[in-house]
């Protein structure tokens, strides 16, 4: 009886997964230890996580003392923009590198925070912003990777960011045009150092 019960439980488990595994969905949260790099996420809510690597080698260097700076950072926000506006994810330091999640409940709160923290300049213009400035830009398609004029493509159904690498951009809702970057999946796009570019996903 024990190993029927064991079996079935099993059973229902590998379901379980394979059925997760078959929707595809990104992740709600990401995480210090699942991150290698700079890592931007867009989540299909609207809120934004940036999760930053830095060396964090000194041994004058205090994991505590760095929390507390960041709180101390995000709490103009918190005040400005509500409780949870920004929080720090997640924070974990291993092999002299410290990897810092922070979750922020928009992207304007994000961009605000980006700019006085001095970061690679990320924007998130309006469709009407995004043609006047960008019009003549050749975006790639995701699914055939074909050349599209960006007057053909651009439309009100499409989010649109604008950002720089190094960083690996990742999106809950799937990416529909790009106009640089290494497309790793419709989800991830890794910018190089110095690259800039406008990316183009689902609302």
């Amino acid at each position: 009886m024990y190993m029927k019960i064991k079996s079935f439980l099993s059973l229902v488990v590998l379901a379980a997964v394979l059925t997760l595994a078959g929707c595809e969905r990104m992740p709600e949260e990401i995480t210090a230890d699942s991150i290698k790099e700079e890592t931007l996420y867009l989540r299909a809510d609207g809120s934004v996580q940036i999760a930053y690597v830095e060396d964090f080698t000194e041994k004058y260097y205090n994991t505590d003392e760095l929390k507390g700076f960041i709180a101390s950072e995000l709490a103009a926000y918190n005040k400005a923009y509500g409780e949870n506006a920004a929080v720090i994810g997640d924070i974990s330091v291993s092999g002299g590198k410290v990897k810092a999640v922070l979750t922020f409940k928009n992207t304007a709160i994000y961009a605000e925070f980006n700019e006085k923290r001095g970061d690679k300049p990320v924007s998130f213009p309006s469709i009407s912003k995004l043609k006047s400035e960008y019009g003549n830009t050749t975006f790639k398609s995701t699914k055939d990777d074909g050349s599209k004029s960006g007057n053909e493509i651009i439309t009100e159904e499409l989010t649109a960011v604008v950002v720089e690498g190094p960083l690996l951009l990742q999106t809950e809702k799937k990416m529909r045009y790009y106009s640089a970057g290494n497309m790793a999946d419709a989800n991830h796009i890794k910018l190089d150092e110095g690259v800039k570019a406008v990316v183009l996903f689902s609302k």
